[in-house]
């Protein structure tokens, strides 16, 4: 979708989505407060729909989104690709287990940091007059510790 941003002069997402199902079915269902899973094929169009949920999340200035590949946090922890330490006496089931609970939570910290960065970024001068952008960039700060905190852990 990248490639269009240029001619299409925005968000390529936004001009080019469609619904498989009348009235935006699919997607009403992706960004309701229910649990949803989509499951098909390769190249059938889930990556799509969530990338245009995330963009009109991302558009409702009450929201942060987080996208997360968790298959890419789920393939660092294969045993082959697991950090080399002291493992001894551990269970490698749980140790991996440990692993991708931190690479988790790392990855959310991270995704959230970036939204905040976006939307400090696109504040308006009426908020930053009202001190909004301080509030961010301290939430941004913190969070930045604990993600450090989180990648140090053991």
């Amino acid at each position: 979708m990248k490639d269009f941003e240029e001619d299409l002069a925005g968000k390529a997402i936004d001009k080019l989505y469609v619904d498989p199902l009348p009235n935006d079915a699919i997607l009403n269902t992706v960004k309701s407060s229910n649990t949803t899973f989509l499951l098909g094929r390769k190249g059938t169009g889930k990556s799509t729909v969530f990338a245009k949920a995330q963009s009109d999340f991302r558009n409702t200035k009450d929201v942060i989104s987080c996208y997360l590949d968790v298959k890419s946090l789920y393939d660092l922890t294969k045993p082959a690709e697991m950090a080399a330490g002291d493992t001894s006496g551990i269970d490698l089931g749980i140790y991996r287990t440990h692993l991708l609970r931190k690479a988790f939570l790392g990855g959310v910290i991270a995704e959230v940091i970036k939204e905040l960065r976006k939307a400090s970024d696109e504040m308006s001068i009426w908020d930053r007059w009202l001190g909004n952008k301080r509030t961010v960039d301290d939430l941004e700060d913190k969070l930045g510790k604990l993600e450090i905190k989180v990648k140090n852990a053991a």
